[in-house]
């Protein structure tokens, strides 16, 4: 089963705990599509937001960031944060080891500080 969601964390929210209980029982592979934390994708947000409800399920996430992920220069906290299953800062794929089933998945991809464009990528995700 493929599971997937954006606006996902703020501080000032409980929406990232209860969907994170719902994670909980629920088998699958989850494609986050954007807007990882709020406000703005930093390194704290994602440590103090992120981390204490979908934390727990990040080794079967498969990020795509969003506009909010790029408040922060060139999403420098999306990308530390999911390391290498991000791919390549300024490619837009999403790196998967496993490759069961063809998906094409979009993935801002950045020239400039808040300008993000979508390119389509066909990336491997797995179930």
């Amino acid at each position: 089963m493929v599971l997937a969601a954006g606006d996902i964390a703020a501080c000032d929210s409980n929406g990232d705990e209860v969907t994170a209980e719902l994670l909980d029982d629920l088998d699958g592979t989850i494609l986050t599509l954007g807007d990882n934390v709020y406000p703005d994708g930093t390194t704290a947000e994602f440590a103090n937001c992120y981390t204490p409800s979908w934390g727990r399920h990040l080794g079967r996430t498969f990020p795509n960031a969003g506009n909010q992920d790029y408040e922060t220069d060139a999403a420098a906290g999306y990308f530390a944060y999911f390391g290498d299953r991000t791919g390549e800062p300024g490619e837009g794929t999403v790196k998967t080891d496993t490759a069961t089933m063809p998906a094409v998945t979009p993935r801002p991809i950045t020239t400039a500080r808040h300008s993000p464009r979508t390119a389509c990528h066909a990336s491997p995700i797995p179930v």
